[in-house]
């Protein structure tokens, strides 16, 4: 395990509230509104975790078996660009929504 270095700056609170403005004022705004909530019940999250899984197990599958075969003429599609991010959305969700519990301190 390397270690890691963060830069860091000491300011005054007239420097942060500054620098914070000169921040805040050149993004854009939008970004600084909250995003729309979506109801997700934990029954939708187990459906969209299956279907994801399922989906890519196939793909996987079929893939596999076109390696397989090695026959040119099959051309089967691409994994989906975004699938990594899609797990990584229903990995949060699942988070969320089913949280571990900590071994107490």
């Amino acid at each position: 395990m390397g270690s890691a270095s963060l830069p860091g700056r000491a300011l005054t609170f007239e420097e942060a509230h500054v620098r914070l403005r000169k921040l805040v004022e050149t993004a854009d705004p939008r970004a600084l509104e909250p995003e729309p909530l979506a109801s997700v019940s934990r029954r939708d999250l187990r459906e969209l975790t299956a279907f994801h899984n399922a989906a890519m197990a196939s793909l996987k599958k079929a893939r596999a078996q076109e390696r397989e075969l090695r026959m040119p003429q099959l051309s089967l599609p691409e994994y989906p660009s975004n699938f990594e991010k899609a797990a990584d959305v229903l990995n949060g969700l699942s988070a969320i929504l089913f949280p571990k519990s900590r071994p107490a301190a």
